[in-house]
């Protein structure tokens, strides 16, 4: 067996990974084989980080084995005209050894072009090194109700609304931007987190968690407004839940017929 057979044999072993960095600011979530809502057999990566929340799929996801490991490369912002930033994850070969879980450690880069600029002089390219801890999870579990974020540090928002756009892209891509309130000022890194799913939920609405870090230092106990935004595949869903607050898609792209919403 070559070394490429070897870590591609020892890759398919694996059905998630999860990584962050020391900060808890960036989170990334690969699937070598997506998880719902995606098409069977395609990967999935989840990042969450400085730019908001993404979910990438299939074709805008670029997969190149290396020396270093599997190089995996998604777009955060394709400006192309202020400089596009691109993140590649350097996946090691884990090999599980009969267990569930292994644990790792690996890096990402962030890569920052120029943008358009005629003639500058010097390096054309910026980057950024993220170093990042793991878990490569040898099964998937389905998703609880009520799952928790793993990152203890963070507690729910309240939800006052949720609103979806539909992104003009292929595959469609959903904007989702939920509004919410926490008690009190000082409130840091609000996010949503999907949950994963093993088969698609009965009503094709998917589920996320609205989530933020609350102050260390004392803050005003005052009603304080908080954002989270997140891009995610909108094939096969009708709709979405924010910490129980339920928002539909004016064109259902899901597959459910009549089922009960």
């Amino acid at each position: 067996m070559t070394q490429t057979e070897l870590k591609t044999t020892l890759q398919s072993q694996v059905k998630r990974f999860t990584l962050s960095d020391s900060e808890g600011v960036t989170k990334i979530a690969f699937f070598p084989q997506a998880p719902l809502p995606t098409l069977p057999g395609s990967a999935r990566l989840d990042y969450r980080g400085l730019e908001g929340g993404f979910t990438f799929v299939g074709d805008d996801i670029a997969q190149q084995q290396s020396p270093l490991g599997l190089l995996i490369t998604v777009i955060l912002e394709p400006d192309v005209d202020a400089g596009e930033l691109a993140l590649t994850l350097i996946l090691p070969p884990v090999n599980l050894a009969g267990q569930k879980q292994q644990d790792f450690a690996t890096v990402a880069i962030k890569t920052r072009s120029l943008g358009f600029v005629v003639d500058r002089s010097g390096a054309q390219l910026k980057y950024r090194v993220l170093s990042l801890t793991g878990v490569a999870d040898g099964v998937l579990l389905p998703p609880i109700s009520n799952q928790r974020s793993s990152d203890l540090t963070q507690q729910s928002v309240t939800v006052t609304a949720v609103n979806l756009t539909l992104l003009e892209s292929h595959p469609p891509q959903l904007q989702i931007i939920a509004r919410g309130t926490v008690p009190s000022t000082g409130w840091t890194n609000p996010q949503l987190i999907p949950l994963v799913y093993v088969q698609a939920p009965p009503d094709c609405i998917y589920d996320f968690e609205f989530v933020a870090t609350p102050p260390t230092d004392p803050a005003a106990q005052v009603i304080t407004p908080i954002v989270a935004k997140y891009r995610f595949p909108a094939q096969g869903l009708r709709g979405v839940r924010v910490n129980g607050i339920k928002a539909l898609l004016n064109r259902d792209l899901s597959d459910c017929g009549m089922a009960e919403i």
